[in-house]
């Protein structure tokens, strides 16, 4: 939970107006689209969470310093929790100075700012973020302000290098690392492995970038469960050297909480009693129509098992946590197979 930043540890900070002396998180851009919002009320208390430690960690991940030729190159990373669709003000990450390639004592300071997203509901929801909603600075980004060239953007960013799942992987392998030696006995025995599969890009659409909005994607298997981190890249033009306004520099990820992970060989990744059964009679309800049969009008809960028309509030399940194939339906998963797209 101290990985995460979790709210139920402490209240998340606000950059924007600190209040906790050790953050020292810069603001920037420090512009916004017309005035800036006011002053939450009341302030966050003394000691509030800055941000998410483990995303520092991801930072050093997608930096991968490690294949720059560079052996003695580092970065300090402050995370900052944020709404990443707000402009009032903007909150992007930041390279905040310079170091020579052959200067051994330069550190680089750079930020991050993260969105974690909790869906929990009454007593039935997860305790970890479903998902870090996380602007990193690119690997062509940090590895330029350590003065090498990483002109080509595809070499350094490009979706198809999985920097994101890599992330991912490490938060898992966090999670396998930290459990008590009992829980990860039970889950490597009966549980079903969470995996990472390749990232997918999030494209610009009509309303501005769709990674804001697209969660990633748990789907199960024939051994388990893959988690699919949705990303969004930007080259690093004239190495970074431009206004804010001009996107340069950033990979976004979609995130795996280590305490998300952690959930999963707790509690999330062990077998369902009748787990045929439960997947037969998610298929039976998913599949219900309206009364004239025009469209689908049902959803599966997973939590209890039971089917409810679409809107009904007697169902337990966040949207997070039911299936359906319905139109108006707020249901996360579309189908039967993503049974783990919540967890």
């Amino acid at each position: 939970m101290e990985l995460e930043g979790s709210p139920y540890l402490r209240a998340p900070c606000q950059s924007d107006w600190p209040t906790n002396p050790t953050c020292a998180y810069p603001r920037w851009p420090d512009a916004s689209i017309g005035p800036a919002a006011p002053a939450p009320d009341p302030l966050p208390p003394a000691d509030c969470t800055c941000g998410s430690p483990w995303v520092a960690r991801a930072q050093a991940i997608m930096s991968g310093f490690g294949a720059s030729g560079l052996a003695n190159a580092s970065a300090a990373t402050k995370d900052a929790f944020e709404d990443v669709s707000d402009v009032r003000p903007f909150h992007l990450p930041h390279i905040f100075n310079a170091c020579d390639s052959n200067d051994t004592d330069c550190v680089l300071e750079s930020t991050t700012v993260t969105m974690p997203i909790h869906s929990l509901r009454g007593d039935y929801g997860p305790v970890a973020a479903s998902e870090f909603r996380t602007k990193l600075k690119s690997r062509q980004a940090m590895w330029q302000a350590y003065g090498l060239d990483a002109s080509d953007d595809n070499a350094t960013d490009a979706t198809s290098l999985n920097t994101c799942a890599h992330i991912n992987a490490a938060a898992i392998a966090w999670a396998k690392a930290a459990a008590a030696p009992a829980a990860l006995a039970r889950f490597e025995a009966a549980g079903a492995p969470l995996g990472v599969a390749a990232d997918a890009e999030a494209p610009i659409g009509l309303t501005g970038p769709t990674w804001i909005k697209t969660p990633p994607v748990f789907r199960r298997n024939d051994s388990g469960v893959d988690v699919t981190s949705y990303s969004f890249t930007i080259a690093n033009v004239r190495r970074g050297d431009v206004p804010f306004f001009i996107t340069a520099g950033f990979h976004y990820c979609k995130l795996l909480s280590p305490l998300k992970a952690m959930e999963w060989i707790y509690v999330d990744g062990l077998p369902r009693v009748g787990a045929a059964a439960r997947a037969a009679a998610c298929e039976r309800c998913v599949d219900r129509r309206d009364p004239v049969n025009a469209s689908f009008a049902a959803a599966h809960c997973w939590l209890d098992d039971g089917c409810y028309a679409v809107g009904d509030a007697a169902n337990p399940c966040a949207a997070t946590q039911c299936a359906s194939r319905a139109p108006l339906s707020s249901c996360a998963c579309g189908g039967c197979d993503d049974l783990f797209c919540t967890f």
